[in-house]
């Protein structure tokens, strides 16, 4: 499976792929901040935005996060997760 990118957020964004984005906080023991889960149709990408080098994507606030879905088009339903899933 390959990591989901920005771009390809983006391009799933313009084509009507993603259903909502779970904004998830990431633990603080790992340094905490916000990563973003996205539900898409595309089953060869995973659901996690990363990075093109080093992994996952992790905001250091949810508004950096909320600025990088609209910077890539996305104007749905965003689900704040409160705590983590153990």
């Amino acid at each position: 499976m390959k990591p989901l990118d920005v771009d390809s957020f983006a391009v799933l964004t313009r084509t009507g792929c993603v259903h909502r984005v779970f904004l998830t906080p990431y633990p603080a023991i790992d340094g905490g901040g916000w990563f973003l889960d996205v539900d898409h149709n595309d089953h060869g990408l995973t659901r996690e935005l990363h990075t093109k080098r080093t992994g996952l994507r992790v905001f250091k606030t949810s508004d950096a996060a909320i600025r990088a879905l609209h910077e890539c088009g996305y104007a749905g339903s965003v689900v704040v997760v409160m705590k983590p899933e153990v």
